[in-house]
Formats: C-alpha cells, sequence, structure tokens
C-alpha cells in the first residue's frame, strides 16, 4: 500500500510556483495533493491551485495522459452549478489545476461535508434545492463531453453563497488513465486518508483496476466494469442518503475503516443485498431507485431524476426551483474565460473575451494586458504593444505591461529596448521572478553573461 495521507506542504506563504503562483495560504489537502490559494502575478486573480501527486505521474506519458482528461473540466461551458477550472499547467514535473476560489461562509463552510458535520440538519427544501442543482449541473456537464464524474461525494460539491457547485470533474478518471499508464499489468494501491474515511484511492488486485472513492464506488465500478451517467447517479444517491438523514458516512459502510481493500469489498457486498439504511421522508423512493445494484434500473440520467425531484419540490413548498444565474456581462467573467483560453493556447478565443470585457470596461489595465498576451502569441507584434500601451496609459505602475511589452519589443530585435522596459517592471515589482528570467535572457543574447547571470540568480531566489 502507498498510503497518501501524510502530504507534504511543499509551498508555503509567499512562495511563487512557477514564477507565477504567489502563494497566500494552503486551502488542504486531498486525494489528489495539496490545494493553495494563490494570487495570479499575471492575471492578478485568486484561484485554488490543486497540485496531482507525483505518484500519479510516474513518466511523461502519464503525465501527458493526466493533462488531457483534466482538460474536458476546464474546457466546459460556464455553468452556475459548476465550478469553473481555468487551466492545467506543469511546473517542476508537477502537475496543477487551476480553479476558481470559493470562499468559507461564516462558520468556515466550504463543502456540503462542512454542512453535514454542522450542528443543524438539512431542511427537506434545502436538499431538494441542491440536488436539482446537482442534476442541472451534471446535465449540462454530460451535453458537454463529460462521460462520467467518477468521483461524485461531498467534499466535491462545494457550497458558495448558498448555491451548489460540482468540483473535481476528469480527474479521476484522468488519474485512471495515467495510471494504467503507469502500472501496464501490476501495481499496488495507492490512498489517501480523510477526515471522513478514504479519499480518492486506486488499486490493482484480483487482476482488477477499481478508481474511486471507497464507500462512494457504485457496485459496476468494484467490479472494474465500464463507468457511465448512472454510476454518477448510484454515487449521487448516497450522497442524497446522506444529506437526507445527516449523516457524515455513506450508507452501506462500517464506521471503522481497516484496511482499504476489506472496507470496500464490504460495503460492495452490503450494496449488492439492496437494502437501504432506514430514511424517511419524500426523498426515500429516488434514493432507492439510485441505489438500486443493476445500472439498468436507476434514473437514465440526470434530467429523469431532475423531474422527480421538481415534482417532489413544488408540492412540497408550493414554488420552482430558483436557478442560480451566471452574470455573463462582467469584466471578471470575459477576463476568466480570456485568461483559460490563453492557458489552453486558444488565442483567437481569448481576444473575443477579452474584447467583450474591454466593451464593459475600456480602462480596465489587466485586460488590456490579457489582450496584449494573446496578440503576441499570434505573432501579431504591434497589435500586443498597442495593447500595452493602453494598459500603461490607465496605469503606468502596472509591472507585467511593462514586462511584457520588453518582451515583445525583444522578439522583433530591439533588445536594448527591452531592457529599459525590464527596468521599469523591476522598479515596481522587483520581487517578480519572470522580469529578472526576461532580462537575463536578453542580457545573455547581448553577450552580457555576468549580468545574465546575476538575473538568473534574483529569478531563482524569487521563485520555487
Amino acid at each position: 500500500m502507498n498510503n497518501m495521507g501524510n502530504f507534504e506542504h511543499r509551498y508555503k506563504e509567499g512562495d511563487v510556483i512557477g514564477g507565477e503562483c504567489q502563494v497566500r495560504k494552503v486551502l488542504g489537502a486531498g486525494g489528489f495533493g495539496v490545494v493553495y490559494l494563490v494570487n495570479h502575478l499575471e492575471i492578478r486573480s485568486l484561484y485554488a491551485l490543486k497540485t496531482i501527486r507525483a505518484e500519479l505521474l510516474a513518466d511523461v506519458n502519464a503525465r501527458r495522459a493526466f493533462q488531457q482528461e483534466a482538460l474536458v473540466w476546464v474546457q466546459l461551458d460556464e455553468h452556475p452549478s459548476i465550478l469553473p477550472a481555468r487551466w492545467v499547467v506543469e511546473f517542476s514535473d508537477q502537475l496543477f489545476v487551476a480553479m476558481d476560489y470559493v470562499e468559507p461562509d461564516t462558520q468556515g463552510r466550504v463543502n456540503l461535508y462542512d454542512h453535514l458535520r454542522g450542528s443543524h440538519p438539512l431542511s427537506a427544501e434545502r436538499i431538494l434545492e441542491w440536488a436539482i442543482q446537482f442534476c442541472l449541473g451534471m446535465e449540462h456537464a454530460n451535453a458537454h463531453g463529460v462521460k462520467c464524474h467518477r468521483d461524485i461525494k461531498p467534499a466535491n460539491i462545494l457550497i458558495s453563497k448558498g448555491d451548489l457547485k460540482i468540483t473535481d470533474f476528469g480527474l479521476a478518471a484522468a488519474a485512471e488513465v495515467a495510471w494504467k499508464e503507469k502500472l501496464g499489468v501490476s501495481g499496488s494501491l495507492i490512498t489517501a486518508g480523510a477526515v471522513d474515511g478514504f479519499g480518492f484511492s486506486m488499486s490493482h488486485s484480483d487482476g482488477r483496476i477499481r478508481c474511486g472513492t471507497p464507500g462512494y464506488m457504485p457496485p459496476e465500478v468494484y467490479r472494474s466494469e465500464s463507468a457511465d451517467v448512472r454510476s454518477d447517479i448510484y454515487s449521487f444517491g448516497l450522497v442524497l442518503w446522506q444529506m437526507a438523514t445527516g449523516s457524515v458516512s455513506p450508507p452501506f459502510v462500517k464506521s471503522s475503516y481497516g484496511d482499504v481493500e476489506c472496507y470496500m469489498r464490504e460495503a460492495y457486498e452490503r450494496q449488492m443485498k439492496g437494502h437501504i439504511p432506514p430514511v424517511a421522508g419524500p426523498l426515500r423512493p429516488v434514493i432507492e431507485r439510485c441505489l438500486v445494484p443493476d445500472p439498468t434500473k436507476r434514473y437514465y440520467n440526470f434530467g429523469e431524476m431532475r423531474d422527480v425531484l421538481d415534482t417532489i419540490f413544488q408540492n412540497l413548498s408550493g414554488r420552482r426551483v430558483t436557478i442560480p444565474i451566471t452574470n455573463t456581462e462582467t469584466v471578471v467573467f470575459w477576463g476568466n474565460k480570456g485568461a483559460s483560453f490563453v492557458a489552453l493556447g486558444r488565442y483567437e478565443e481569448a481576444i473575443r473575451c477579452f474584447r467583450r470585457a474591454l466593451d464593459i470596461d475600456p480602462r480596465d489595465a489587466a485586460t488590456w494586458v490579457g489582450q496584449g498576451a494573446a496578440l503576441a502569441e499570434l505573432g501579431r507584434c504591434d497589435e500586443a504593444i498597442l495593447s500595452y500601451d493602453r494598459a500603461l496609459a490607465i496605469d503606468p505602475r502596472d509591472a507585467l505591461a511593462w514586462m511584457n511589452k520588453g518582451k515583445v519589443v525583444a522578439t522583433l530585435g530591439r533588445k536594448e529596448e527591452a531592457l529599459v522596459y525590464y527596468d521599469e517592471a523591476l522598479g515596481i515589482d522587483p520581487q517578480y521572478p519572470k522580469i529578472w528570467y526576461n532580462k537575463g535572457i536578453d542580457l545573455g543574447a547581448l553577450d552580457r553573461r555576468n549580468e545574465a547571470i546575476a538575473c538568473y540568480d534574483n529569478s531563482s531566489s524569487r521563485s520555487r
């Protein structure tokens, strides 16, 4: 067994990851690694940056497989019930997934598990509202290329300002693909400790590969059969049972954990018997259908399940669920979307997003800088310089605009001019490692080697 429960917090407050993301604090640790709150120095926005454990990504092929699968989440269109992932990036042979940051509420709660641990049970109306929002999010994901989430559990269901947001799309499938790439025909158990039992785990035993969170694995996943939307419906049925009963643990499991293989096997045997622990109220028939061992007898998809939940909610409350609306007419929305496209290398789409943001607020310097970066990647250097000049006219102390302008003029062969812009940027932000690094490149090109080495040393000392 390779236990991943003891996480090493590699980065501390103030560290700059990959020369781009400055750590504010550690948010926590999960099945895939440590999650940091970071300030992206170029995009100038807060993100939750999730590391991906090195054990999952033993070689280049495994990392590539993981990255390709994880990009499915990044490329999902915006939906109010899905937490956006902005990019997947590799720094120092470690993969990171950047997500929008969800602030804790006044009681420090971030996800559904936090709410289940609370002293007050969830009301029937609240349960139904969140269940309907969950179904809507999954319907959207399924319609946009997500075949199966594979790791539905309370910790992956965030609650932001009273509304539900699903997170970690594609990571379980990505981990399985990467792990198979690593293992070939043999392997060992990889498991992560969690406050509510075992976290995301992968095992290869009895000739079968199992990936998921013990206690939340549908029977067919335990048997290493193919998973689809009905597997997600089973897992959500377990979560729905927890919501209805106020339990911090799913049904079919014991309170003591012991060996993870025994834990999974015993949970599977109880699941196959089909005897659901008692649950009262109007959700019981919904939960029972979700938790049928035979996938063909469950709800066919989340739309069918939502129709039933809608009817129950209307009979109970006399109203329909109010669906959260994603406000797409903000600079932040279009700026984030543009930054996501830049990270994906889709620069034309990024430019369209930045222009939408500038239509809303033409004096947003960060948007001009983002547009300049996308234009520079397309080789449209003159337009990029104009964008940086617009940003600097708005904010002359924008270090990123000075640095990026230096990079563009350097590509045009104007190295001495570029150094002037780098020095302007360093006069504003001498702690930004990328400025030192880019200045070092230009000094090296000018054969000013000792000065270049000093710049590289400054860059290294300010980043990890």
